[in-house]
């Protein structure tokens, strides 16, 4: 073979390869080099040009004999690349954590946007010209997920009962996080949760008041008294009326007393008994629809109070839990305004309380599997 025609051809090819900015094929490697650099790719710059191979970097002055091309004058310069010492496994590897941590990352950002405070925080349901808006929104932990009361307890905390268990979490608002459990009955449904001074109590569904009173770091006192309701009344209601010194107790279902109507019962905290019902919910005047949805419906049929708060200024706010609806009574119990939630933000509102200062809290279970508990501080609109 004529060397100098190898070098001229050699140096041909590799002018080629320097225009195209491409790397040669495998048969201009072998005539270039031999077998040794049928791995490499060539890439030329501006006054030099890098080799890269397969498990490093070369250039023309560590490969001899290599011909190389003249170097076009443009305005950026060479680079290196690092040599690594990871083998193709490792790389395969790296590359699909780094790719499941990005999807990752994507689908619970997708959900945060959607679920974001920001995006709920003007108007989230009307009916008519009455509105609600959402000042601040906590979402519950995997324990609170069906989260059925909540109540003001004092410095920054708010108390809350889940369906399931028998346990009083005290959820710290500003950490959002739960920051003590009282355990105090076994498992059951319970509904309701109200605070008197420094003692806690509960409703289970079948109408059952718990009174627990902490005792440091022992086990809290607990008794039960059992409600006048008969079989299957479904009670959810429970809040403390501290003008008259006892609970109001409200029926969610069928009530004993009223075909119609939903009572709302007292619960005297002096000798500890059951009394006639201070309320009966009822729905508009009779024949009226309970809601501006465009159809009529019987008062009361689609009623079924799952919370009450005592309003600052008299009378109740009623949350209709199935409807998604916060109704507002007068102090016969009268519902004077009814207020449609947005079931996407309250797809099954639970509780419902004031602080002290009057603002206005609302709990919501999921409502869905893959959805979670929820608290918002609300403001109901003139």
């Amino acid at each position: 073979m004529d060397p100098a025609g190898a070098k001229r051809r050699g140096t041909t090819r590799q002018a080629r390869v320097t225009r195209c900015v491409a790397p040669p094929c495998r048969r201009q490697l072998r005539s270039a080099g031999g077998r040794r650099q049928r791995r490499r790719r060539i890439y030329a710059f501006p006054h030099t040009h890098s080799e890269i191979l397969s498990r490093g970097v070369a250039t023309p002055e560590m490969t001899p004999g290599f011909p190389q091309a003249p170097a076009p004058h443009l305005p950026f310069t060479t680079f290196t690349i690092q040599k690594t010492d990871m083998k193709r496994g490792d790389v395969i590897g790296t590359f699909f954590v780094a790719m499941t941590a990005v999807g990752a990352y994507l689908y619970y950002k997708k959900d945060a946007v959607k679920e974001s405070p920001a995006a709920v925080a003007a108007m989230v349901g009307t009916t008519g010209d009455n509105t609600i808006t959402i000042q601040q929104r906590w979402e519950m932990p995997g324990e609170l997920k069906e989260v059925s009361a909540n109540v003001w307890a004092g410095n920054g905390l708010m108390g809350l009962v889940e369906d399931n268990h028998g346990i009083i979490y005290l959820y710290n608002l500003a950490s959002r996080s739960v920051e003590r459990r009282i355990e105090f009955s076994a498992n059951g449904d319970y509904e309701g949760l109200t605070l008197v001074g420094s003692t806690w109590y509960v409703l289970r569904s079948d109408g059952t008041v718990f009174e627990v009173t902490e005792r440091g770091n022992d086990k809290p006192e607990v008794k039960s008294y059992k409600g006048p309701f008969g079989d299957a009344p479904d009670c959810e209601s429970l809040t403390y009326d501290a003008a008259n010194k006892r609970l109001l107790v409200g029926v969610k279902e069928r009530d004993p007393n009223d075909p119609v109507r939903k009572g709302v019962y007292t619960f005297n905290l002096s000798n500890k008994t059951f009394g006639a019902a201070a309320y009966y919910i009822a729905a508009g005047a009779e024949g009226t629809e309970i809601a501006d949805k465009g159809k009529k419906k019987k008062r009361g049929t689609d009623l079924r109070p799952s919370d009450i708060a005592l309003a600052p200024n008299g009378g109740l706010y009623v949350l209709n839990g199935p409807e998604a609806e916060l109704l507002l009574t007068d102090e016969s119990g009268n519902v004077e305004r009814v207020i449609a939630l947005d079931k996407s933000i309250f797809p099954q509102p639970e509780g419902i309380c004031f602080s002290p200062s009057g603002d206005l809290y609302i709990s919501s279970e999921a409502g869905r599997k893959k959805g979670v508990g929820m608290l918002a501080q609300v403001r109901v609109n003139p």
